[in-house]
């Protein structure tokens, strides 16, 4: 009984040495003190990242842009009926 626990025992032991380099614990000669900064760096990247593809993406709206010059037009020929005059084109 006593061997069997003592092997369960060595079992684990061996297994957490063989997972041991593998964790995040903090000694002197591991970096884990930077990965927050590689994190943030990292998220800033993507984020730039993200910006540039939707700028490339961006859609032209012609047909709206017409629309909305025509209405410009609309709204100075009311104003002026109602005695606004603009001076800016």
């Amino acid at each position: 009984m006593v061997d069997q626990r003592m092997k369960r025992i060595d079992d684990i032991q061996g297994g957490a040495k063989l997972l041991a380099p593998y964790t995040l614990r903090s000694t002197n000669n591991n970096c884990d003190h930077e990965l927050p900064i590689y994190f943030v760096v990292s998220l800033g990247c993507y984020g730039v990242l993200m910006v540039g593809v939707g700028l490339m993406n961006f859609p032209t709206c012609s047909q709206e842009a017409i629309l909305l010059q025509k209405d410009i037009v609309e709204a100075k020929e009311y104003l002026k009926q109602q005695g606004v005059y603009l001076t800016l084109d």
